[in-house]
């Protein structure tokens, strides 16, 4: 975090606003369910609205290029995004009809698909390949932290003055988020002497093609080890209920184990990580979480079965860095950056959506392990062929 305060103006405004606008995103994770369901008194209206929330992320590839062919630069439509959520977000609270609001959701969620590829290409275009993967890991901090606090306070302002609030309060975040990006450059010059090595390992150790093909290496894990990893989300209450008698407590403590995983990741990536080769950390923090996936897998009723968990979510939260960092480092411009993430947005829906069908199978305990120890080995496999390959053309 301190490394971003310490980074560029323009970074620290776009690491103050995005927190703004994140802890708007996670506060309307309580809110919207509870919003709909006081209006439809009907459980499968809220998993509908969920499904709003993800689907434009299958169109990320197309949408993410539309601000570029209407002539919208990056941070245009990034403050564009902002603008239109702000009002969307008011919308909510006058709106009575459940199809109105999953209208709304699906609008929110475009913005957020736009928004997703631009912000990380913005973020290249104002930092240097020597300290990139720090000021992305403050991020991932920033996100996670986010995570555990948005809900939270949403919870507590739904409790005291109802969900309306919340989403007045959202829609507010996403308005100041607006107005702090006014001054960010959307192209900035930046001094890149000292850290031009990564960029340049990879485009002379690699042709052009062959780097494309490394970026779809990480992309095509991303998305297996997002599909082993996104079944907890639908798992951990399952097995909390069959296998535990406070099935609610246990179900935090596990959850809680994830994110504190998360963060934990995040805050010893700069002692442990940073500067090191991205391909062989990736390969071996990606060993690491699927390892103790796996374990999980066959020890979720003992008492080490948080440990594992914790494991997940800190291999995870350096994953994530890694992989961010590395397609920031592929790109030749800003243009392939927002190709590259967009493409990375519709593969995460991809897995939410494989994920979800899977664990649909899920009936007993035994199945359980069956299902884990699939996507766990899959998964360590196609990191085997991703490092094979690489090393291949080393």
């Amino acid at each position: 975090m301190f490394t971003v305060l310490r980074a560029s103006r323009p970074v620290r405004v776009l690491y103050i606003a995005r927190g703004i606008s994140e802890i708007g995103n996670w506060c309307a994770n309580i809110a919207l369910p509870m919003l709909i369901y006081e209006v439809t008194h009907d459980v499968s209206a809220t998993a509908l609205m969920v499904c709003c929330r993800f689907a434009p992320s299958l169109f990320s590839v197309a949408l993410a290029q539309l601000p570029q062919k209407m002539g919208i630069g990056t941070l245009q439509a990034m403050r564009l995004a902002d603008l239109i959520r702000a009002g969307l977000f008011i919308c909510y609270i006058f709106v009575d009809s459940k199809w109105s609001m999953f209208a709304i959701t699906c609008a929110v969620s475009l913005c957020r698909t736009v928004e997703m590829p631009c912000f990380y290409s913005l973020l290249r275009a104002n930092t240097n390949s020597i300290n990139r993967d720090v000021i992305n890991n403050s991020f991932g901090f920033l996100q996670n932290l986010m995570m555990v606090l948005g809900p939270v306070a949403g919870g507590f302002v739904v409790a005291q003055f109802g969900a309306e609030a919340v989403l007045a309060l959202d829609a507010l975040s996403f308005a100041a988020s607006f107005w702090l990006l006014r001054d960010v450059p959307s192209v900035i010059e930046v001094n890149d002497k000292e850290g031009i090595s990564k960029n340049e390992k990879y485009r002379t150790e690699f042709s052009d093609l062959s780097a494309k093909h490394l970026a779809i290496g990480f992309l095509l894990i991303d998305i297996s080890s997002g599909v082993a990893f996104g079944s907890l989300n639908s798992l951990l209450p399952a097995i909390a209920q069959l296998q535990f008698d406070s099935s609610s407590i246990q179900y935090g403590f596990l959850q809680s184990s994830l994110t504190i995983g998360l963060l934990f990741g995040n805050t010893i990536y700069g002692r442990l990580i940073s500067g090191s080769d991205c391909v062989k950390s990736y390969c071996f923090v990606t060993y690491l979480a699927l390892g103790a996936y796996l374990a999980f897998g066959y020890r979720y009723a003992s008492g080490i079965s948080f440990i594992f968990l914790f494991i997940v979510g800190a291999g995870n939260a350096i994953q994530d860095v890694l992989l961010i960092t590395s397609l920031q480092d592929l790109a030749r411009d800003g243009s392939e950056s927002i190709g590259l993430f967009s493409i990375r947005e519709s593969l995460q829906s991809v897995a939410v959506v494989i994920s979800t069908l899977l664990v649909s199978l899920f009936t007993s305990i035994a199945m359980f392990s069956i299902l884990v120890t699939g996507l766990g080995v899959f998964s360590i496999m196609m990191v085997v062929v991703f490092q094979l390959n690489y090393l291949r053309k080393m």
